[in-house]
């Protein structure tokens, strides 16, 4: 899968009604986006701090989730999500 396709799928799962078990997955699909992302040379600086603050953003709801908050927060690290696509999207136009 594509890193942008990848983005786009991780974006979608990150929905209200998500649970803890969905967080394995999200986690697993960040890791091969980060991967993916190092190992490109036109990854950028702005992009690898993307990269951490998407990094923190999911581990806050990831943390929301499983101490079982009401209404967990899925804005921020979807709004890091799309900045990401959107950076990865303008470079290759």
């Amino acid at each position: 899968m594509d890193v942008l396709e990848l983005l786009g799928a991780l974006h979608n799962a990150l929905q209200p009604g998500a649970s803890v078990e969905d967080t394995e997955s999200w986690m697993q699909a960040f890791r091969v986006i980060r991967g993916e992302m190092e190992a490109d040379p036109k990854t950028d600086k702005y992009d690898l701090e993307t990269l951490d603050v998407l990094a923190g953003k999911l581990k806050t709801l990831v943390g929301e989730l499983e101490a079982g908050v009401a209404e967990p927060d899925f804005k921020p690290a979807r709004t890091w999500v799309a900045a990401l696509g959107a950076a990865v999207h303008r470079r290759r136009s």
